[in-house]
């Protein structure tokens, strides 16, 4: 009895071995994964357009108007192009040495970043004078007025 159980715990241990053992590398194996990249798809303007796209598998990062940012692989984009979408390579933002995280990107260069904004300022009071002026005799006034 004690060998009989012997030999059924070995056998499910080979069993074992088997099931969880990498198959080898074969000469015939399939493609590997197509790597992606960042897309713009052009003239999606309605919910249906953009649920196309977002069918082929390419992932959907961002909508603006009619463009639509993508990622997606090289099938993906010939699928795309298939359903008659124009789609060009995303333009890459390459960060330069000025720049820091604090500061827009320069596809957004009419917002104003804080150092900017207090430039802006600075240089409208130094054109108008008196409106710094008013600007000081109202916080007097109310510095005046709010002690005790």
């Amino acid at each position: 009895m004690r060998r009989r159980a012997t030999v059924l715990v070995a056998a499910a241990a080979a069993i074992g071995l088997v099931l969880t053992a990498d198959p080898a590398p074969s000469a015939t194996a399939g493609p590997r994964a197509e790597s992606s990249a960042r897309y713009e798809v052009y003239d999606a303007r309605t919910r249906a357009q953009r649920n196309l796209i977002a069918g082929t598998g390419a992932a959907i990062e961002a909508v603006e108007h009619s463009i639509v940012t993508v990622t997606a692989t090289q099938s993906e984009v010939k699928a795309l192009r298939a359903l008659g979408f124009p789609v060009k390579p995303a333009p890459v933002d390459a960060p330069s040495e000025a720049v820091s995280t604090l500061d827009f990107p320069s596809r957004d260069s009419a917002y104003h970043n804080y150092a900017e904004m207090v430039a802006e300022v600075n240089a409208i009071v130094a054109k108008y004078p008196a409106m710094r002026a008013s600007v000081c005799s109202a916080r007097r006034t109310r510095t005046a007025t709010s002690s005790p």
